[in-house]
């Protein structure tokens, strides 16, 4: 007989498998076979030297592994059903892969002290893809609801939704607080994701 950590962990998979195969699953994700999917992320290589075109070079290839890292969790954590998390993660991701669009195209690092609202508007100015700045968009905006409280403000009571349970609808409502649509920030990103590091990508390796 099952005890309760061993039937939790079981029901936490069936519904974590569910969840990923609902945009695809690992292969639409990139995280299967990563080295054809998504090529420009592949690999890493960080450079031992001073010489300032290498420390360019590992600022870029740090940035590339941070991000490979976070778009990993951030999906652990959608399946998770910790949306919340999810959909902030993807605006990590979102970031750093814009400053190394910034970085490839313009020859040099963006701002550091520029959050990604700014760093869209300075990546349009170097004339980097609209499609991807449109992704990156989608992405800051979900993000930025979640991270500066904007659903709290707009719907009033902390931002708590009442929803009566459909299995009982006789029942008194429970609390939910809003996560946002971690789902279309989730496929947001990965597409941000092949637009850049695929093998047809425009920084492809």
């Amino acid at each position: 007989m099952k005890n309760f950590i061993e039937h939790m962990t079981e029901i936490c998979n069936e519904s974590a498998q569910i969840r990923i195969s609902e945009i695809g699953g690992l292969d639409a994700l990139g995280l299967r076979d990563t080295k054809s999917l998504l090529p420009g992320l592949s690999r890493f290589t960080i450079q031992r030297s001073n010489d300032p075109s290498a420390i360019k070079n590992n600022v870029k290839e740090s940035m590339k592994y941070t991000l490979w890292k976070i778009y990993q969790e951030v999906v652990i954590a959608y399946a998770m059903k910790l949306d919340r998390i999810a959909a902030l993660g993807c605006r990590g991701v979102a970031e750093r892969a814009l400053r190394i669009c910034f970085q490839e195209t313009s020859g040099k690092p963006a701002n550091d002290r520029l959050p990604l609202g700014p760093l869209i508007k300075d990546c349009k100015k170097i004339g980097l893809s609209l499609e991807i700045l449109d992704l990156a968009e989608e992405i800051k905006k979900e993000g930025d609801n979640l991270a500066h409280a904007k659903y709290e403000q707009l719907q009033h009571w902390n931002g708590i939704q009442m929803h009566v349970s459909p299995k009982n609808s006789g029942s008194a409502p429970v609390a939910h607080y809003h996560t946002g649509d971690a789902k279309a920030c989730l496929v947001h990103t990965r597409d941000l994701l092949f637009l850049i590091f695929s093998a047809s990508g425009c920084l492809s390796d």
